[in-house]
């Protein structure tokens, strides 16, 4: 769990090369947590969301509190969780671009257009991890066409590095018009 209260403040933290599996969430961003990087994990088997961010659309009112800006979630393995992203955040939209929902057609993304963020697309052919509504998913990885594992070498870490194996397993797929 990444939050932030007036007792403990995870901010600015990088959660990198973890295999989060078996929790009820993966990870859940709240209370104000903000420019966290969760990057190159594989996110899988949780048994409600492989990330939560809580926020005052959750019915629990334990969780509505919402964390701050500035988190993203690139290049993560979200496969096989009940839903993959859940936010319960209405006030801003999570940036995910850049991972692999278990399927090359993406995520699965039932959301009215636009939805309360003002993301104008969904993806309801989506045949890899449910997403909610303020979710940015696209573009995402295609990682059928990678060798090796490669899209998860960068050097050295997203935001800012050069992938090492490049141009032989990166296959980015956004299929907005």
């Amino acid at each position: 769990m990444i939050h932030a209260s007036p007792f403990n403040s995870v901010n600015k933290s990088i959660i990198r090369n973890n295999t989060l599996h078996g929790n009820g969430s993966g990870v859940v961003l709240e209370w104000g947590a903000h420019d966290n990087q969760i990057v190159i994990n594989t996110i899988t088997g949780n048994t409600l969301n492989g990330i939560q961010i809580n926020g005052a659309l959750n019915p629990n009112a334990e969780g509505q509190e919402p964390p701050g800006t500035g988190n993203v979630d690139p290049f993560n393995d979200i496969v096989g969780n009940a839903a993959g992203i859940v936010s319960y955040d209405d006030t801003q939209t999570f940036d995910a671009t850049y991972n692999w929902w278990g399927n090359r057609t993406g995520p699965m993304d039932t959301k009215g257009i636009p939805d309360v963020c003002g993301l104008g697309y969904n993806n309801p052919s989506g045949l890899g991890d449910v997403l909610s509504q303020c979710v940015d998913y696209k573009p995402w990885l295609n990682k059928d066409l990678c060798k090796n594992g490669g899209w998860k070498t960068p050097s050295p870490p997203p935001p800012h590095g050069l992938f090492r194996n490049q141009g032989d397993c990166i296959q980015f797929m956004n299929t907005a018009k």
